[in-house]
């Protein structure tokens, strides 16, 4: 299984908030064709604030990877608009958005490619590319989001696990 980390906007995770739907039951960007995007693989939602905090929004373990066609077959056609490649969850696995300050950590996530590591002063403009983790990067994220999830408070702050 491998980790990716996908950037979503504050507007797009302010609206997930105030529909009240927290569901991740999809996520598209013309950039996972690109990135190699498949089943099985983990996409970490992270958004970046005016202010540079990094906040960890939420996953999903991706179970099938489509185009528009098969997208609109089981989304809602508003969705499917826009982008040309989808990623629908596993099925029975539906997370949802519960944003958690990783920035404490964001400088110890690594990332296979050119760019290794976030600038010390990164910006929203940093996350707009799908970047593929390493294998301790996405420990990293897991770690993070089990503890989270295990003391069900929220908003969370990261610590680095001893």
């Amino acid at each position: 299984m491998r980790h990716y980390l996908l950037g979503w906007g504050q507007p797009c995770v302010d609206r997930k908030v105030a529909s009240g739907n927290l569901a991740i039951d999809h996520l598209a960007t013309n950039q996972f064709f690109r990135a190699g995007i498949q089943a099985g693989d983990t996409i970490w939602v992270v958004c970046c604030s005016a202010t540079s905090q990094l906040d960890l929004v939420g996953r999903m373990v991706v179970g099938s990877v489509m185009g528009p066609e098969g997208a609109a077959r089981r989304l809602d056609a508003s969705c499917v608009a826009t982008h040309e490649i989808f990623a629908l969850p596993e099925p029975g696995f539906i997370d949802s958005v519960e944003p958690i300050d990783i920035t404490s950590l964001a400088w110890e996530l690594l990332f296979d490619g050119k760019c290794k590591k976030l600038p010390k002063k990164f910006t929203s403009r940093h996350l707009t590319t799908v970047r593929r983790l390493t294998h301790p990067g996405g420990d990293l994220l897991w770690e993070v989001w089990d503890m989270s999830r295990r003391q069900k408070k929220t908003p969370h702050t990261a610590r680095r696990m001893a």
